[in-house]
């Protein structure tokens, strides 16, 4: 799968178009502003706001609609959740709303239009040119999607140097899972995968390379390279 972000979602879109807002219902005890629902039903899909969308997605198949409701606006949850810098959160409320619906029992093709966008996002995600960086229990989350694998060869710190910055500091901050290699029952296999993924001779050269080039003029950045090596060659 390597559709871009905007082809994902195109896929979205046309994956589940064939589910529609029909029969929407909800709980009138008085829990669910009528104001979300009347947007919800009235308003063209890819416009309704963001404020909205989230607000259903929380209640979606609890107090607001069924599974083909939440089908028909999932495509937009997606969407709106793509464009937000904290997409991680958003994630982890996607990946349980998705486990309660049971998502790896619908269609073949609903489940790969969700993988696509997920394993799309996921590479702006880690190859963008934000500073942010990615935990390993952000990597967790988007498992439960994803196989790490895919996820893992979209990382592209070998040729990107916002991606590498990124995955320096993860390896900077996570350095307790490293040492000494013990894949807990919340991450089982993560940490094998991801230090044997990385630990090549190539990765240790571009990351010492690296070093020499920022160590005086980003005294941080050349601080994280300098732990991180070390342990780079020691799985290698």
């Amino acid at each position: 799968m390597t559709d871009t972000l905007p082809e994902a979602i195109e896929r979205l879109y046309n994956t589940f178009a064939k589910y529609t807002a029909a029969g929407m219902h909800y709980c009138d005890c008085g829990c669910v502003d009528p104001a979300v629902i009347a947007e919800l039903v009235s308003t063209p899909l890819r416009e309704i706001s963001e404020s909205v969308i989230t607000r259903y997605h929380g209640s979606a198949m609890y107090t607001i609609g069924d599974l083909s409701h939440y089908k028909h606006y999932l495509p937009r949850m997606c969407e709106v959740h793509a464009e937000d810098e904290f997409f991680d959160n958003y994630t982890w409320e996607l990946q349980t709303k998705l486990a309660y619906a049971e998502w790896q029992t619908w269609p073949q093709e609903e489940q790969v239009a969700i993988q696509a966008f997920m394993l799309a996002r996921w590479r702006e995600r880690v190859n963008g040119s934000s500073e942010d960086r990615v935990s390993l229990d952000a990597i967790k989350t988007y498992t439960y999607l994803v196989n790490l694998q895919p996820l893992w060869d979209a990382w592209d710190y070998l040729h990107n140097p916002h991606a590498l910055r990124r995955f320096v500091k993860l390896l900077y901050y996570e350095q307790a899972f490293f040492f000494p290699l013990q894949p807990t029952d919340d991450l089982p296999l993560t940490v094998d995968i991801l230090l044997k993924g990385c630990s090549t001779k190539q990765t240790v050269a571009l990351l010492e390379a690296a070093f020499f080039e920022y160590d005086d003029t980003d005294p941080e950045y050349g601080t994280m390279l300098s732990a991180i090596i070390p342990l780079v060659e020691y799985y290698w």
